[in-house]
């Protein structure tokens, strides 16, 4: 969505190139539909039912790959500790083994956890690093991959 609008936005800025930001509009959302799909293929085998907790801004996207979510959290800094408590009851009690943090929101609950749990700890990125969604998206599958094995 945000490249739609990215590319309406220099088209009215610059009407005599808007055919050229149009196509590469196209050329970039078929790439992001390609990878997706190709992740959404292998996620289906992959990652099917393997328990996890996270932060609730990626919840979506690890629903997405097949994963079950045990439970999620939010912001380090809203988190009590009797509420860290019934998350960490709730992770034993479900022998839940992997924690998925997202960068933007904090990894300190995921580390916490991981740490005290024994838990692999993921820690990926719902913002594109380094200017590229496609390259945010291919390392955020690498590290899920290494950790969900």
């Amino acid at each position: 969505r945000a490249a739609e609008e990215i590319a309406e936005m220099f088209g009215y800025l610059d009407p005599d190139n808007k055919q050229f930001y149009d196509e590469n509009l196209v050329r970039y959302i078929y790439r992001v539909n390609h990878l997706s799909e190709k992740i959404s293929r292998r996620a289906s085998l992959k990652y099917h039912n393997k328990k996890i907790v996270c932060n609730n801004k990626i919840t979506d996207f690890m629903q997405w790959l097949g994963c079950d979510i045990v439970a999620e959290y939010g912001k380090p800094e809203n988190m009590s500790s009797a509420q860290m408590l019934r998350l960490s009851k709730k992770i034993k009690d479900t022998d839940t083994k992997y924690v998925i943090d997202n960068l933007q929101t904090g990894t300190s609950i995921g580390e916490t956890l991981a740490n005290d749990l024994k838990m692999q700890h993921v820690v990926i990125s719902n913002f594109p690093l380094d200017y590229s969604y496609i390259q945010t998206l291919k390392d955020n599958i690498l590290k899920i991959d290494k950790a969900l094995q």
